[in-house]
This record gives C-alpha cells, structure tokens and sequence, in this order.
C-alpha cells in the first residue's frame, strides 16, 4: 500500500543551483529514487562528454535514451558539480539553449479517439497491443519550473521524481513508478549480482476497496502482454527467475497491476536484458515491431525522452536503476529564455489498446493520467488561468464513439 508522503522539500542551497542552471543552461538533474524522501542534485558542463559509452566510467551519472533507442547513445549528466559548486560558477557564462521546444498544439479529442477506434481492430487481428500517446500542450504564466516539481512530486514517494535539463533534451519534470531493470552487485570479484525487472501495465482509478485485487478482462490482458515479454527476454539472457504474482501498485491518482521479476546474473547479462527489454510493451506494444511501426504512423508528435530510459549510475559505477520514462511534461520559456516570466509545456500520457478498448473510455484514462501535471502547472494558485482552465476542458469534454476511421494500412 502506498505511504502518503510529507510534502517534497529542497533545500535553500539547491533551489538556488536550479534556478541558476536554468538561467544560465547548465546541464543539470534533481531526482528522489522511489522509497525515498532524498533529492539528489547534480550538474556537468555541456563541454563534457556528451555521449559515455564507457559504463564503467560512469561512476554516479544520470543517463537519458529516447524512446525506442531514437538518440544514438545515452545523453549523460556527470556528476562534475555540486548545488554549492554551481552557484560559485561564473554568473556571466551563458551556454547554447535547448535544441527542443515544446509542441503548439495538443493531441484533439477526436483525433485521439479515431485512432483508438482503428487500433483497436488492428490489434484484434494482430493478438497485441498498441500503445498510444498524445500531448498536452498549453502555456502558463507564474510558477517557476522547480516549484512546479515539487509540487508535482507530492505525495508520489512510490515513484522516481526527477527534473533535469540538457541541451538535447530540455527541460523536463515527471514521476515514474515503472522499473525497467535494476543491477545490484553481491559478488563484485566475479561480477555477479541481483536482477530485478517489473511488468507493469492496466491503469484505473483508485479502487473504493484498497484490499481489491480483481481486475476486468482488458486491463489483465495488458498485464499478460508485457509479462510474456519479459518472461521470454529473461530466458534468452540465460536468467532463471523468481514471479511474484500480480498485485495492486496504488498511486496517487491511479492503480496498476504489477508482478516483479528477480534473478541472479552477472552486469552484461543485466545489461543484455535491459537492451533487450527496451521499449517495453508497456510504452510500446506487442508485437514490439509491429507496434512502434503503428504508433510512428499514428503519432503526430515525437516522443522524444517520453516513453525512453533514465538510468542512475551507482557511486561505484557497478550497478545500476533503469527507469521507464513516464508521466512526464516538457517544459521550455515562453521568450528569451526567462522562465519566471512564461513557461510553454507538453504533457506526454498514454494508453494500451488492445481489441476491447474503448475511445472515451481510453481518453478518459490519458486525462485522469494528466491530471497530477495539470494541478502543478497552476500551483501559482491563479485558478482562472485561461491555458489552464482551457485544457481542463478539454479532458473532460463529453464526446461519442467516432463514426469514422483515419484511413491507413493499420
């Protein structure tokens, strides 16, 4: 069961280095591993390496990977600086912006539900599943991106909390609760340690029962999708592994079906299934080619690091936390690179189709999904914000099952 946790917390020192890196585009990342109530800060120099494929010399590094392996190497955060090392850095270096920016417009509610309504009779021919996502896009006008985050963070202990900032990626804040993969050593002299991987899939709102366990049909058949999957990747790295059965994670606002996977092995066999496992069915599909063709043809926007990997680095380089890259938000300034005065933002959410899903019913989930992000971005307490108030509209907007289809091989 979920622990309600204290309101998030950063100290003085830290919020300053933030608020310094962002004016100044110093490559940073602020994260809280789940479980936990510690922020950790790093940032590097964007004249450091920008892509580390040498793993053992990444000693504590926050690794970043597009969705379906679109950038080529990890975009890597050393750990070069500390809060206090980067407010002592010169005030007057001013480093290149982001490359990315956030997209204009959102997903439409209509768009969103025809693609849902053919998905869903391709993937009743293709016995799969399809993930599908759609943006958010919208402005707002006072909170400053770190206090967004926190309060973004509340109450969300369960999850990886992180902000980070790079030149190839921007600025984004987002919670995850998936692990991709997690290596941790117990025999260094040999290399040998323990794996850990979960399935994680189905979304619903809280239960009125928190002791309720019993899902519907469609929810369980996402669930079975991603669990073969990892079932079949752990046996073609040569792992023999422990299943819990499925249990209830309980959200802050949602609740997923999830079973964990442990084994023993060595780093390359940890790694292997990480490679192997990345994109999951979960933000993918299943089958996985199959599906990410569809989505690349559905899809009006790009992914970028929605969907991907975050990867933490232990202190010894050894080991190391795998996350999917989930409920998520890009945030960029709305002019001259100030973020006090206007943040522009996309919010990235998505769901599984499989042959039983349902348009509104999907959209109402990506909405539900949103909704944690939606009430960071008016944590200025200006309720009649005009970007704000018009997407709340939007989520919730009554609409009917469309009665055309996009047309397409899919």
């Amino acid at each position: 069961m979920t622990t309600e946790m204290k309101t998030p917390s950063i100290s003085a020192v830290i919020r300053q280095a933030v608020d310094k890196c962002l004016r100044q585009n110093i490559p940073f990342a602020l994260y809280a591993a789940p479980g936990s109530d510690h922020y950790a800060f790093m940032a590097s120099s964007p004249t450091d390496e920008e892509y580390l494929n040498d793993y053992d010399s990444a000693e504590g590094a926050f690794e970043i990977s597009f969705f379906a392996h679109s950038n080529p190497a990890p975009i890597v955060i050393l750990p070069r600086y500390s809060a206090a090392d980067v407010l002592a850095l010169n005030d007057n270096i001013q480093y290149p912006g982001a490359d990315t920016y956030p997209a204009i417009q959102s997903t439409s509610a209509i768009a969103y539900m025809a693609q849902v309504h053919e998905l869903a009779k391709a993937t009743r021919l293709m016995h799969g599943k399809v993930v599908l996502s759609r943006i958010i896009a919208g402005k707002t006008q006072g909170p400053a991106p770190v206090d967004v985050a926190m309060k973004y963070f509340e109450g969300q202990q369960d999850t990886l909390r992180y902000m980070f900032f790079t030149q190839e990626t921007g600025l984004w804040i987002g919670a995850t609760p998936e692990l991709l993969v997690s290596f941790r050593p117990t025999d260094t002299s040999v290399g040998r340690g323990r794996i850990t991987t979960m399935a994680l899939a189905g979304t619903r709102s809280h239960s009125s029962d928190s002791a309720d366990d019993t899902w519907d049909d469609k929810n369980v058949a996402e669930q079975q999708f991603v669990s073969q999957h990892i079932s079949t990747c752990l046996h073609e790295a040569g792992l023999d592994t422990v299943e819990t059965r499925n249990s209830t994670l309980r959200l802050k606002n949602v609740e997923h079906i999830c079973s964990m996977f442990t084994t023993e092995g060595t780093a390359e066999q940890a790694l292997k299934l990480r490679e192997d496992l990345d994109p999951t069915p979960a933000v993918g599909g299943y089958p996985t080619d199959t599906a990410i063709e569809m989505i690349s043809y559905f899809e009006t926007h790009e992914r970028l690091c929605y969907a991907g990997t975050i990867n933490i680095r232990d202190t010894s380089g050894q080991g190391f936390n795998t996350y999917v890259n989930l409920r998520s938000m890009l945030i960029a300034p709305e002019s001259d690179g100030d973020y006090r005065t206007a943040i522009r933002y996309n919010i990235y959410v998505g769901g599984g189709i499989t042959a039983s899903s349902k348009p509104e019913s999907e959209w109402l989930e990506t909405a539900e999904k949103a909704s944690l992000m939606l009430d960071a971005l008016s944590c200025s307490g200006n309720d009649s914000n005009p970007a704000i108030t018009t997407l709340y509209d939007q989520i919730n907007i009554e609409t009917q099952e469309p009665s055309f289809s996009p047309s397409g091989p899919f």
